[in-house]
């Protein structure tokens, strides 16, 4: 069963014309367990903040 679902998330950030992220798909299921890696600045927190 899905806990989480998500369809084509996009965000910016107030005055800015561009997309911090943009496109994201996710689906998260019960018992799952999860993991956002990547560099500095590519976008982690923005994503989890929405």
């Amino acid at each position: 069963m899905k806990i989480i679902e998500v369809k084509d998330l996009g965000f910016k950030y107030a005055g800015t014309d561009f997309y911090a992220i943009r496109g994201v798909n996710l689906e998260i299921d019960e018992g799952e367990f999860v993991v956002l890696a990547g560099k500095s600045g590519c976008g982690k927190t923005t994503l989890l903040r929405c």
